[in-house]
């Protein structure tokens, strides 16, 4: 599910990725979403690991990415469009 939204520099030191707005629509096209089982109560989700930083966190049903931080916590990724990638919907 990773590859609809690459990243656009490699892991290591950066903490920018492409426009992941869309990733949605890039997964499921003219099908229906997927819906979620959702619990009454919430859900701990534990990873132990001598490599926090190569982890990442992906909301399926918002696009929201996130990374291991070296901390124990959840960096969040915000997407990044490049000027010369963004499109003119002004015609």
């Amino acid at each position: 599910m990773l590859t609809a939204c690459q990243m656009s520099t490699p892991l290591r030191g950066s903490r920018e990725i492409q426009d992941c707005s869309n990733l949605l629509n890039d997964i499921t096209g003219d099908r229906e979403a997927h819906h979620y089982e959702e619990h009454s109560t919430g859900v701990i989700m534990t990873v132990y690991t001598k490599a926090p930083t190569k982890w990442l966190l992906v909301d399926r049903e918002t696009g929201q990415v996130y990374q291991g931080s070296a901390h124990g916590d959840w960096d969040r990724l915000d997407p990044v469009v490049k000027p010369e990638k963004k499109k003119d919907f002004n015609g």
